[in-house]
Parts: C-alpha cells; structure tokens; sequence
C-alpha cells in the first residue's frame, strides 16, 4: 500500500494535514473522476468536479484542474472566486500564479467548511457586489460552501429572475453554521439546512447556460 506522501506526490489531489475523512475522500475521488469525464467537445465546462451554472454569468463548481481553468478562461468568465481554504483537497499547488498567467482576477476567500463565519458570507458579498454584471466562477473544493453562499446571495433576486427556484433544491446534509448563512438569503431558521445539490431543474439550467453563453 502506498504511503500517503507517496500518494500526493503521485497524484497531487489532497493534502493530508486537511483531510478530513469521508468528504474529503468522495471530493477526491469525484474531482479525480471528473478528469477523466468525456466531454460534449474539448472546451466543455461541464465535466469541472460538480459544474453548476446559476445564471449566464454566474457558474459554480468544485475544484478545477489547471487545464480545466483554461477552458474556464475561454468560455469568457474574467473572475474567479475560491472559497476553499489553503491546502484543501484538490486544490492547486499556486492557483493565483495559474489564474494570473491566464489573464484571470483572482479572489481567495479561505472558508473553513466546519466553521463557516458571518465574516466569510459578508466578505464573499463584497466581491461579488465587486464583480458586478461581469462573468465570474466561483468554486471551493466540491461545491459545497460555494453552494450555500450562492444560495444564500442568488435568493435575493430569485423572485425577479424566476431562476432555480428554492422548491428545486434539496437537503444534502445539515449543519447550522451554514443553516445561518442562508438564513441571511431567505428564512431557513431553525431547519440548520444546507441546501447545496438540484433535485430538479439542473438539466435545464446547465442547458440554459449553454444557450446563452452561444449567443
């Protein structure tokens, strides 16, 4: 059996002093499937660990390689947000140095998954209030924190836009921490619900962005 430093000197997907059990395991081993995902064509977005896209220009996902950033780039998006904290699984060796060569803003908002503050929800507010209208990729690890605050900020114009509707969201898991942040979107108190996977409508919206984004 190999040994862990063996094992991310080979594959470089996690660090072990973050590694904290089953979600780190399944966010790993999905971002390692995603690598290998075919793709609708060699530009596609859509094999990125846990793509998501919440409005032309707005997308979501778990970490994306260094190639897959490159897709990311071409496809017209000028921002990234990374709310996953330093030394996450999967995370890039120097993710500001890559973003940088692409000619990419970066915005690194380390959210500790556990704890997850009111600080991280304001700050990551202020950025995207910073970004404006501008297409912009926010990502964390699995798509797990960037989810909730997502979820938490997209709610406030769901009733104009009539896009992902809270109905088409499901529980994926519970803790009040982030129960808490999207209180601060919609009323959630008291569930201490993290809503982060579509059980409905995520076919439509990825088909959506797809359209937009060709026209």
């Amino acid at each position: 059996m190999a040994r862990p430093g063996k094992l991310k000197t080979l594959i470089q997907l996690f660090d072990f002093r973050y590694f904290n059990g089953w979600n780190s395991l399944r966010s790993s081993v999905g971002f390692t499937r995603s690598l290998f995902m075919p793709g609708s064509s060699a530009d596609s977005l859509e094999q990125i660990f846990n793509f998501l896209p919440l409005s032309s220009t707005l997308a979501s996902s778990g970490q994306p390689s260094e190639e897959q950033f490159k897709r990311i780039a071409k496809a017209g998006f000028r921002t990234v947000v990374n709310l996953a904290p330093h030394g996450a699984e999967n995370a890039l060796e120097d993710e500001a140095l890559v973003l940088k060569e692409l000619g990419l803003h970066y915005i690194h908002i380390p959210v500790d998954f556990k704890q997850p503050t009111d600080w991280d929800y304001k700050r990551f507010c202020h950025a995207m209030k910073e970004v404006g209208d501008n297409p912009v990729w926010v990502h964390c690890a699995a798509n797990m924190r960037v989810s909730a605050f997502c979820i938490a900020i997209a709610s406030r114009s769901w009733a104009k836009t009539k896009q992902l509707p809270a109905a088409t969201w499901k529980r994926s898991g519970r803790h009040s921490a982030y129960g808490r942040i999207l209180s601060r979107g919609r009323r959630l108190r008291g569930t201490g619900a993290i809503r982060l996977w579509p059980a409905s409508g995520a076919s439509q919206a990825r088909e959506a962005f797809r359209v937009t984004r060709r026209e």
